[in-house]
């Protein structure tokens, strides 16, 4: 079961427009995620709850915010 048919069997819809993906690693794939359907924005960095998480987990950029 994907996470968005959970979400729906749920009714716990997830925004697909605030879903971002933060590929993490050299070795990364970067495999194209997708939700209800709809491809999810690929971003190197991201804010969530006030931390920063950065595709190559750098702790300067939380000090630039």
């Amino acid at each position: 079961m994907s996470l968005g048919e959970w979400a729906v069997k749920w009714h716990t819809k997830f925004s697909v427009e605030k879903c971002k993906v933060v590929h993490h690693g050299r070795n990364s794939i970067g495999y194209k995620y997708s939700m209800y359907g709809r491809q999810l924005e690929e971003v190197t960095s991201e804010k969530d709850l006030g931390v920063v998480f950065s595709n190559d987990l750098e702790v300067a950029k939380q000090c630039e915010v």
